[in-house]
């Protein structure tokens, strides 16, 4: 009899493990780029916020990204820069962080949008798009992180917008890195359980 529940649990612990690889193997995956064709360009060049220093400082992943921002508008991809994020961690607004950063590197502060309510990658989406919106805008180049592209790529693909994913390298090595890394992890492999949601605030 005990023999039989100690082959039950072994089992259970074996199931356990195929689905946990089974959830890594989607929630790692990248989504590099987009097989989208865009013209000439992309209307804005949409970067996605994450938090600056308690003293309003952009920290590497915020410089990665919006430094990926910045070279794609210096390349002429887009006319237009949108910075999103507000006060998601601290009392900083991601978006003005990021915006004063783009302008000491030479960006015209008339070529910035900036989006300052957004407090996760849902509203990120929505905030942009309802600035697109306002200026006829129709198609996007979104800049991320590596580890956050395929995430975000599902939350855009809620809209009515042309897009393509332009990932930035991922942060060094480092505990906070591993944070984020794993934080996107538990995020996406709920995603995977339970589905997309337009409304799902994360």
């Amino acid at each position: 009899m005990g023999s039989k529940k100690s082959n039950k649990k072994k089992l259970f612990y074996v199931l356990a493990l195929i689905v946990f690889i089974a959830i890594s193997a989607f929630a790692f995956q990248s989504d590099d780029s987009e097989p989208i064709s865009s013209g000439d360009g992309f209307d804005v060049i949409i970067v996605l916020g994450t938090p600056a220093t308690k003293d309003c400082k952009p920290t590497s992943i915020m410089k990665q990204r919006a430094g990926k921002g910045i070279e794609l508008f210096k390349q002429g991809l887009a006319p237009k820069i949108i910075f999103t994020g507000g006060q998601a961690a601290n009392e900083c607004y991601e978006a003005e962080v990021m915006k004063e950063y783009a302008i000491s590197l030479g960006v015209p502060d008339s070529c910035i949008l900036p989006e300052p309510k957004a407090k996760n990658t849902y509203q990120n989406a929505r905030y942009s798009v309802e600035i697109m919106n306002e200026h006829n805008m129709h198609s996007a180049a979104i800049v991320t992180s590596k580890f956050h592209c395929t995430r975000s790529k599902h939350i855009f693909s809620n809209y009515d917008i042309e897009y393509q994913m332009f990932p930035c390298e991922d942060p060094p090595l480092s505990f906070k890195s591993c944070y984020w890394k794993l934080r996107e992890f538990a995020i996406k492999s709920y995603h995977f359980i339970m589905g997309y949601s337009p409304t799902f605030g994360l």
